[in-house]
């Protein structure tokens, strides 16, 4: 690499880790595919800074890219390349619509989200290209981008946290251990550098307790996962039909059913331990007849909140059931359940960890049992992870498990 007296900005400090990657790259530069497996927080995001500001300030004229899965993470890597480039001599300006920061050298740097889909087909790269969190972009998306260093032989610099034992990330990282001379593969979660300065041990020992066990895996040990699904790994410490009967503080968890087919109503009733203490899943009622049944169950467990999703058909039951415990009077909490990804990610994630900790107890249903076997985690295009039962298989105790277990502490109590 061509070298010129630019100071971008002092506070800029490289690990043994990240060094390896730019004295690899200053002697494999054109042609090459530069791929790392990462640990979260441990500079990967300063390294990239470094890479594209430091190609575009020594390399007059070339335009380089960075691609991202998802819009947000674009957005905030365009940010703070444009915030330490302003206060410098090298800066021309900015666009925020388009997410390009231009040198007065001629060089640009363009930021770009696998969100983008079809639209980012024609672009060329003839300084640098850098791929963010690579295991969460979809293959195709990637092998769309991949043209645009073909004219100029520009290197490619492949960054991710580990997810599964195949795809595009993972099959490249495995060829720069295959004596193949254009890809160099580097293991950021080795043994033998010390990342302790940016992740200390009570750090991590703190992440391994409160995190779903295949997350802190990949993200903070850097393992690759076998496969898909398996979400829920080993529960089968947790099933026991014997709860504490004395423990009358209860809660109940519904997932509405449309009636029809195989798709069921679920209601899970939990005490305050976190015990499952009864589970129902019925798909031959109407509405009315669902609504009655759910009021029986209310009348009879005496649950202090009930937690019930609002998506779709069930704003219909949720009006149908506030209607039907008003008029009854019953002394209990209805709340809404609003499903997007990112909140069923969390009631997933919370009821993992509970698991792995043995701090939840369910019932030894048949029914649940299949569905938590059965329940599996995929990734889209964009990066993100989505939860869903397999292919002809159903979630509705699932769902109903995880709202149980979410109206424990989710709202406030007023005994009337």
């Amino acid at each position: 690499m061509e070298e010129r007296k630019v100071k971008v900005n002092a506070n800029i400090r490289l690990f043994p880790w990240q060094l390896e990657v730019v004295s690899n790259l200053e002697q494999h530069w054109k042609g090459y595919t530069h791929v790392i497996k990462s640990r979260r927080q441990i500079g990967k995001s300063t390294l990239l800074q470094l890479l594209l500001i430091r190609t575009a300030a020594e390399r007059n004229k070339t335009d380089s890219i960075s691609l991202s899965p998802t819009l947000d993470q674009a957005r905030k890597l365009y940010r703070s390349i444009k915030n330490i480039l302003q206060p410098t001599r090298l800066y021309r300006r900015h666009n925020d619509l388009q997410l390009c920061v231009e040198l007065k050298n001629g060089s640009s740097i363009y930021f770009k989200s696998a969100e983008q889909g079809s639209a980012l087909r024609g672009y060329t790269v003839s300084g640098i290209m850098t791929i963010d969190e690579a295991a969460y972009i979809n293959d195709s998306i990637i092998y769309d981008c991949l043209p645009w260093v073909n004219v100029s032989q520009a290197p490619i610099v492949i960054v991710s946290t580990p997810y599964h034992k195949s795809g595009f990330f993972y099959e490249t990282y495995m060829r720069g251990f295959k004596n193949n001379n254009k890809v160099l593969s580097y293991d950021w979660s080795d043994p033998k550098y010390d990342t302790s300065a940016l992740l200390p041990p009570e750090k991590l020992e703190e992440y391994r307790k409160t995190m779903p066990l295949q997350k802190f895996r990949t993200e903070y040990l850097g393992e690759f996962m076998s496969s898909e699904g398996g979400v829920f790994g080993d529960f089968s410490a947790v099933l026991n039909n014997n709860y504490n009967k004395e423990n009358q503080l209860l809660y109940m968890g519904i997932d509405w059913g449309s009636g029809q087919g195989q798709d069921s109503t679920a209601i899970a009733i939990f005490n305050s331990d976190r015990e499952m203490v009864k589970l129902f899943h019925f798909n031959d009622k109407d509405e009315t007849q669902t609504i009655d049944y759910i009021v029986g169950l209310i009348k009879e467990y005496r649950p202090l909140k009930v937690l019930c999703e609002s998506n779709s058909i069930g704003t219909v039951f949720y009006g149908l059931l506030d209607k039907a415990i008003k008029a009854e009077a019953l002394p209990v909490m209805l709340l809404k359940f609003t499903t997007t990804n990112e909140s069923k990610e969390r009631l997933i994630n919370s009821l993992i960890v509970y698991i792995q900790n043995k701090q939840v107890q369910l019932l030894n249903d048949p029914e649940l049992v299949v569905e938590m076997e059965m329940y599996e985690m995929k990734v889209t295009s964009n990066g993100k992870r989505t939860y869903n039962a397999h292919q002809n298989f159903h979630d509705d105790c699932v769902i109903a498990t995880m709202l149980g277990i979410e109206a424990i502490t989710k709202g406030t109590y007023n005994i009337l």
